[in-house]
């Protein structure tokens, strides 16, 4: 365990012994190169879907304190209030979306999928939050539905 932590951690020569292992196995066992194969897919695999997995943790993080954002500006009772507020929260939202996709997107396509994946979460969150409102706040939440499509 500790080796995965110094890994975690930026320790550049355990990274460095790790990398030298993985090209130096193969050519030192030729026997073993397609069992090393497998084993090298089955770390990629594993890799990326714990990736994805904690993008997924990220991106319901950052859409759940939107929405319990949205739900004290539904709560003002100025209409001008309770829209800029959520527009504000929106806009916020919209803007920290953009940044993760820029900065974890491997090229523009994978970057648009991040940030449409962003806020497919917090349309799913408002439009769930919707379905058990009020029929006071009911045409609230449909409002804060449109603002995010608009976008």
């Amino acid at each position: 365990m500790a080796l995965l932590d110094d890994i975690v951690k930026g320790n550049p020569v355990t990274a460095i012994g790790i990398g030298a292992a993985v090209i130096a196995v193969p050519v030192l066992f030729p026997s073993l190169r397609p069992q090393w194969a497998v084993a090298m897919k089955g770390a990629a695999k594993l890799f990326l879907e714990a990736e994805d997995g904690a993008e997924g943790d990220i991106i319901d993080s950052l859409a759940r304190k939107a929405v319990d954002q949205l739900v004290d500006a539904i709560a003002h009772h100025e209409p001008e209030r309770r829209h800029a507020t959520a527009a504000a929260v929106i806009a916020n939202y919209r803007h920290r979306a953009q940044a993760r996709a820029d900065r974890f997107g491997y090229g523009e396509k994978d970057r648009a999928a991040r940030f449409d994946r962003h806020m497919a979460h917090l349309r799913h969150k408002v439009l769930r939050r919707h379905s058990r409102a009020s029929d006071e706040e009911k045409a609230r939440w449909v409002h804060v539905a449109e603002m995010i499509s608009e976008g």
